[in-house]
């Protein structure tokens, strides 16, 4: 997961969501997100026929028109289904979100920065979850700016996820 090892921040009713798969499988892929307000209610179960290809992996809640509630903290799980008759085989991982209404100095920071700049101050400010999504999306309008993605393996070292960040570093500069 590209997620904080606590519960990651987002202002954003519909974030994007990106998970790291080191090597690439034959395998059917799952996302689940539960919210824990309604005793693990399943809001979104996606399933996916393969996951052969390895690297940062992104859904976008928008298009499952699945909305994220303030205060409400989901939990959401990736698995790779190694074998759908032995789901202990299953490869997992998980992360937590909160979406948060955004503080009035992020609001007042944002509205003077340059778009480069707001990576940074969503991470400033910890709504992780935002920083993380509008990097990306600034990498995916200059896709060959090697500071992006030294800025974006700078963010993910910062909460511990080194061998997506290593994935990072080893790709050629336009991924």
């Amino acid at each position: 997961m590209l997620a904080p090892d606590h519960t990651g921040l987002t202002t954003q009713e519909q974030p994007t969501l990106f998970w790291y798969q080191s090597e690439s499988a034959d395998v059917h892929f799952e996302l689940a997100i539960t919210d824990s307000d309604h005793l693990q209610h399943t809001i979104l179960d996606i399933e996916q026929p393969d996951a052969k290809i390895a690297g940062i992996k992104r859904v976008n809640l928008r298009d499952y028109e699945i909305k994220l509630a303030v205060g409400v903290e989901y939990e959401w799980v990736v698995a790779l289904v190694v074998d759908p008759g032995s789901r202990s085989k299953d490869t997992i991982a998980s992360g937590f979100i909160k979406r948060v209404e955004p503080p009035a100095t992020l609001e007042g920071r944002l509205a003077t920065s340059a778009p480069s700049d707001r990576p940074s101050i969503y991470a400033e400010e910890g709504i992780w979850y935002d920083a993380i999504q509008t990097l990306a999306e600034l990498i995916g309008s200059r896709p060959s700016d090697r500071n992006l993605q030294l800025e974006e393996v700078a963010l993910l070292k910062q909460v511990g996820l080194t061998n997506a960040a290593a994935f990072i570093v080893n790709q050629p500069a336009s991924r």
